[in-house]
Protein backbone atom coordinates (compact mmCIF):
# COMPACT_ATOMS: atom_id res chain seq x y z
CA UNK A 1 0.00 0.00 0.00
CA UNK A 2 2.78 2.77 0.72
CA UNK A 3 4.35 1.98 -2.44
CA UNK A 4 0.83 2.94 -4.05
CA UNK A 5 0.50 5.96 -2.33
CA UNK A 6 3.59 7.03 -3.19
CA UNK A 7 2.79 6.23 -6.73
CA UNK A 8 -0.47 8.13 -6.23
CA UNK A 9 1.61 10.76 -4.85
CA UNK A 10 4.08 10.62 -7.37
CA UNK A 11 1.43 11.07 -10.42
CA UNK A 12 0.21 14.30 -8.41
CA UNK A 13 3.52 15.90 -9.00
CA UNK A 14 3.83 14.97 -12.28
CA UNK A 15 0.25 16.34 -12.94
CA UNK A 16 1.49 19.42 -10.94
CA UNK A 17 4.26 19.76 -13.19
CA UNK A 18 2.81 19.41 -16.25
CA UNK A 19 0.31 21.66 -15.28
CA UNK A 20 3.09 24.42 -15.00
CA UNK A 21 4.65 23.43 -17.70
CA UNK A 22 1.45 24.02 -19.71
CA UNK A 23 1.00 27.57 -18.29
CA UNK A 24 4.67 28.30 -18.83
CA UNK A 25 4.12 27.31 -22.54
CA UNK A 26 1.07 29.40 -22.82
CA UNK A 27 2.99 32.54 -21.37
CA UNK A 28 5.97 32.45 -23.27
CA UNK A 29 3.59 31.73 -26.47
CA UNK A 30 2.01 35.35 -25.52
CA UNK A 31 5.08 36.74 -24.76
CA UNK A 32 6.25 36.02 -28.41
CA UNK A 33 2.68 37.03 -29.66
CA UNK A 34 3.48 40.62 -27.59
CA UNK A 35 6.88 40.85 -29.22
CA UNK A 36 6.23 40.61 -32.16
CA UNK A 37 3.12 42.90 -32.59
CA UNK A 38 4.89 44.98 -30.20
CA UNK A 39 8.17 44.81 -32.44
CA UNK A 40 6.02 45.36 -35.95
CA UNK A 41 4.04 48.41 -33.94
CA UNK A 42 7.46 49.95 -33.55
CA UNK A 43 8.91 49.24 -36.72
CA UNK A 44 5.71 51.32 -38.14
CA UNK A 45 6.33 53.45 -35.35
CA UNK A 46 9.56 54.55 -35.88
CA UNK A 47 8.97 54.34 -39.88
CA UNK A 48 6.42 57.10 -39.74
CA UNK A 49 9.08 59.45 -37.44
CA UNK A 50 11.64 59.04 -39.86
CA UNK A 51 9.21 60.00 -42.32
CA UNK A 52 8.26 63.14 -40.27
CA UNK A 53 11.55 63.73 -39.86
CA UNK A 54 12.45 63.88 -43.21
CA UNK A 55 10.06 65.74 -43.85
CA UNK A 56 10.68 68.47 -40.99
CA UNK A 57 14.54 68.36 -42.39
CA UNK A 58 13.23 69.00 -45.98
CA UNK A 59 10.90 72.15 -44.57
CA UNK A 60 14.28 73.51 -42.43
CA UNK A 61 16.71 73.41 -45.74
CA UNK A 62 13.49 75.91 -47.59
CA UNK A 63 13.49 78.21 -44.38
CA UNK A 64 17.23 78.37 -44.81
CA UNK A 65 17.58 79.03 -48.47
CA UNK A 66 14.20 81.51 -47.92
CA UNK A 67 16.49 83.36 -45.03
CA UNK A 68 19.25 83.64 -47.41
CA UNK A 69 17.36 85.28 -50.03
CA UNK A 70 15.98 87.36 -47.52
CA UNK A 71 19.25 88.76 -46.30
CA UNK A 72 20.41 88.56 -50.03
CA UNK A 73 17.25 91.06 -50.25
CA UNK A 74 18.02 92.99 -47.49
CA UNK A 75 22.00 94.05 -48.87
CA UNK A 76 20.85 94.95 -51.82
CA UNK A 77 17.72 97.13 -49.98
CA UNK A 78 20.75 98.61 -47.62
CA UNK A 79 23.16 99.32 -50.22
CA UNK A 80 20.43 101.13 -52.45
CA UNK A 81 18.86 103.09 -49.40
CA UNK A 82 21.24 102.95 -47.08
Amino acid sequence: MDIEKEIARLKEEVWRIDTKVQRCESAISVLEHNFKVTWESDKEFREDLEGEIEDLEDKIKELEERVEELEEQNEEFMEEWG
